[in-house]
């Protein structure tokens, strides 16, 4: 028969073991008051001399002095070692830029300084626009798709929160990165520091390079009160700043309002500004008595010939309205009208009205 052992056995030690958890015990009070017994024992003065000992600080961090750089022009290919490093690139990566011109590197255009490995991104980018090849040099700068700084001064700042596509073009951006930047700037989406144009997907090293030289995001302005007077504009020749003057229109909502406009091909009616997607009612009625149409004729889109992309592009014709004007097109052959629309039943004489002046054959 077993005896069931009692707590009292659980919790009993050896005399062996309770002379261990003594001393245990001791050594870690001892090291919990190790740092006032180590002031306590030590005097001052000899603390003093031990941090004032060059042998046991001879590793401590030293003040930093500050950098004289003031940038200038300058050829990567010609550049002396000294003016490399007052431009501010450290000492070991000028020395680097110096023996790969020696055993014949040339840099051909802007962006082979970036060959460089050790030059950090961040001085390639701050230097990029003071990059400067002789005129010798200009077919090689024609070849790539930056301009010399001659040519940048022809190149407007670009405020990447309203860039159009025209200026992105400009600059030589990609035509799917153009795509991608206006989508997103008319969902609603915008640019508080130049850095968060990289999380457009689309948007290469290369195409960064170009525009980042370009781009300013100008500081918030506040109106003084003699800049308060409203006047009305023309929705269809209003500049920028004359939809951000309005009431309640700021920098984001002017620009979503001229892309609208743009994709739609122009305003035929004042109420279609109430169309622009997410646009309160409430800021609409603030400006409608502020806003005036002078009658334009708006661009079309050519029912015989657009492609499915083109009319789908269109705000007023979605992907399913689309697919059936092609349809209809490849049963029947070409419209003879605009009204000839009117004949697929799917499509509503509401929707027909609506979108009548943007269509032609």
């Amino acid at each position: 028969m077993k005896i069931k052992p009692s707590l009292r056995d659980y919790f009993y030690f050896t005399k062996t073991e309770r002379f261990g958890i003594l001393v245990l015990s001791t050594v870690l009070f001892l090291l919990l008051l190790s740092p006032s017994l180590y002031k306590w024992i030590i005097h001052p003065k000899e603390m003093e001399s031990l941090y004032n000992d060059p042998v046991l600080v001879f590793d401590a961090p030293q003040p930093t002095q500050a950098k004289d750089e003031r940038l200038f022009f300058f050829d990567p290919n010609t550049a002396t070692e000294s003016e490399l490093i007052h431009l501010g690139i450290p000492p070991k990566t000028a020395s680097s830029i110096i023996k790969y011109r020696q055993k014949g590197g040339i840099f051909k255009k802007k962006e082979d300084l970036a060959r460089i490995y050790n030059l950090k991104e961040a001085d390639y980018l701050r230097l990029y626009p003071w990059i400067h090849f002789p005129s010798n040099n200009s077919q090689a700068d024609s070849k790539g798709s930056f301009t010399t700084p001659n040519d940048t001064a022809t190149i407007h700042p670009i405020n990447p929160n309203n860039a159009t596509e025209e200026q992105l073009k400009q600059v030589g951006i990609s035509a799917q990165t153009r795509k991608a930047w206006i989508n997103y700037l008319a969902k609603g989406g915008s640019f508080k520091r130049i850095e968060e144009i990289k999380k457009l997907y689309p948007l290469t090293d290369a195409d960064y390079l170009k525009i980042f030289p370009h781009l300013h995001i100008p500081p918030k302005e506040v109106n003084r009160p003699s800049e308060l007077i409203i006047k009305s504009i023309e929705i269809n020749t209003a500049t920028y700043e004359q939809w951000v003057s309005l009431p309640g229109i700021g920098r984001s909502w002017a620009g979503k309002i001229m892309r609208f406009k743009e994709k739609l091909g122009g305003f035929t009616q004042i109420s279609q500004v109430a169309e622009t997607f997410g646009l309160p009612d409430s800021v609409y009625q603030k400006i409608v008595p502020l806003l005036n149409l002078k009658e334009t004729k708006p661009s079309t889109v050519p029912l015989n010939t657009a492609s499915f992309d083109q009319l789908n592009q269109h705000p007023y014709i979605n992907a399913q309205q689309a697919k059936w004007i092609i349809a209809y097109r490849q049963q029947h052959g070409t419209f003879e009208r605009v009204e000839d629309l009117l004949k697929i039943p799917t499509l509503n004489a509401n929707w027909f009205e609506k979108t009548k002046p943007y269509l032609s054959l």
